[in-house]
């Protein structure tokens, strides 16, 4: 797919060598002359296809499927390729499985020039979802991102059972533009700034299908924790044992809850707060001053909702 140099032209003007910035062989294109690729076949559940392409003169790049079957063509997408060079996505879903001839066809301003400089590859992000209209690529990081550059996409997950205890469905985002999210118990929609957000949506019973209106204002943004659980902690076994001021709790939050932060509030003491170990297990110990209730307090973050439980025994 990268190699060009297989690709035919159609144009008055052939394509001369060229470069990006970096380094990256390119072809230039003027006088709208249009590039055509081999035949090649597009990935059974391919979602994207990635194209690199520059221009600083305001050009258009109109990318078409052209089957080899000789049924009608498919315009996957318009790009308006940025000085920089910058990968953007067009859909494929439309053609994935499928053997074809890619065409790409320049708009530009009399004068003006487009660089190409790589086609590919075919990608899945998100494997089983979907993503119409728009495309993300998958980009390396800690933990992966969707990278959304230029036109809005919407994505849309599968049908998937929820274990128990899941309250609601995060995604993190950053970058430019907004992001809505819904997942059939109430939409937030947020415009991003230069911070990452999570944002996060009621989790209906049974079952969801998360959706992703992601628009990027032109620019680019990114998308991580798709759809990631943010569950109920649940408390068990807990006792209560007081020795005068003295208040002693144990309890256990289950896997679930290992490493949250859980004190008593009210209490006194080094060890009135602690964390729980990798077990979710806990003891905690303080002095509860006279007059003063006491209840035991679980930190959540930003996957796991805390609580607070009011502890018994007197006050006076």
């Amino acid at each position: 797919m990268a190699d060009l140099a297989r690709w035919t032209t159609l144009g008055p003007v052939a394509p001369t060598v060229s470069a990006f910035p970096d380094g990256t062989p390119a072809l230039r294109l003027s006088a709208n002359t249009t590039l055509r690729s081999p035949e090649v076949d597009v990935p059974v559940g391919a979602q994207a296809l990635a194209i690199r392409a520059r221009s600083g003169s305001g050009a258009a790049l109109t990318v078409v499927a052209e089957p080899a079957d000789g049924t009608a063509p498919v315009t996957l997408g318009v790009l308006e390729p940025d000085a920089a060079g910058a990968a953007r996505a067009v859909p494929v879903a439309a053609v994935a499985g499928r053997r074809v001839r890619l065409v790409l066809d320049p708009s530009t301003p009399l004068g003006g020039l487009v660089d190409v400089g790589e086609v590919g590859p075919f990608s899945a992000p998100l494997a089983g979802w979907t993503m119409s209209p728009g495309a993300a690529l998958r980009e390396a990081g800690t933990p992966p991102a969707l990278l959304v550059r230029g036109d809005p996409v919407r994505i849309r997950s599968p049908r998937t059972a929820l274990p128990a205890g899941v309250r609601r469905l995060l995604v993190r985002a950053s970058g430019t533009g907004t992001v809505r999210v819904s997942a059939g118990a109430g939409a937030v929609r947020v415009v991003l700034g230069p911070a990452p957000v999570d944002i996060s949506v009621p989790a209906p019973a049974g079952a969801a299908v998360l959706l992703v209106d992601a628009d990027p204002a032109g620019r680019a943004l990114r998308l991580r924790d798709m759809g990631r659980y943010v569950v109920a902690v649940r408390l068990g076994g807990l006792s209560v044992r007081r020795t005068g001021r003295l208040v002693t709790v144990r309890g256990g939050l289950g896997s679930a809850g290992a490493g949250l932060a859980v004190r008593i509030a009210g209490a006194t003491g080094a060890a009135a707060a602690r964390r729980a170990g990798t077990d979710g297990r806990f003891v905690l110990r303080g002095r509860v001053p006279r007059g003063v209730p006491a209840a035991l307090v679980v930190t959540g973050d930003r996957t796991r909702i805390g609580l607070t439980r009011p502890l018994p025994g007197p006050t006076r």
